[in-house]
């Protein structure tokens, strides 16, 4: 990178970062056009194949409920020509019972104190975005507490980079 020193290197470099970005986004719109049209010759292709997984799937399953006696007398799994195949758990969820919502749940654990304890968070944050806006009114107090703002300049560039006008128009 050469360092600009005069106001002619500046249009200059301006000019040519706006060519350059120009550039960028003609090459980006050319891949992107060419990556839509491969995921439009393939995306069929592949979800035929995923849909017809998908059936083998529920056929094979239904296929062990059957016979799962039989296809796992020991074991929730088994293995057939290599492929694996069967039954876990997913760990579980909680789910509340019919006529109680998850709000109402909640109300009742906090009335129990050790379930209170137990089972509902409590998890203080810091609102940053409401200390960054009552800064002034504050400042003195946060600073006190141990806050600070970190306020920077940012530098940016914004380039023009729409075509210059044609000639005679």
């Amino acid at each position: 990178m050469t360092p600009i020193t005069t106001e002619d290197q500046l249009i200059a470099s301006l000019a040519q970062a706006k060519a350059a970005t120009i550039l960028a986004t003609a090459m980006t719109a050319e891949m992107d056009a060419e990556v839509a049209a491969v995921k439009a010759k393939f995306e069929g292709k592949i979800k035929t194949r995923t849909d017809e997984v998908a059936a083998i799937a529920k056929a094979l399953q239904i296929y062990a409920d059957e016979n799962r006696k039989t296809l796992f007398p020991a074991k929730k799994s088994t293995t057939v020509n290599g492929h694996v195949f069967g039954y876990r758990d997913n760990g579980g969820a909680i789910k509340t019972v019919k006529g109680v919502t998850e709000k109402k749940l909640l109300e009742r654990l906090i009335r129990t104190p050790l379930l209170k304890r137990l089972f509902v968070r409590s998890k203080p944050s810091l609102d940053k975005e409401a200390m960054l806006t009552r800064w002034p009114l504050y400042r003195d107090r946060l600073t006190k507490l141990g806050a600070r703002l970190k306020k920077e300049e940012i530098f940016f560039l914004e380039l023009d980079v729409t075509p210059p006008p044609i000639a005679g128009k």
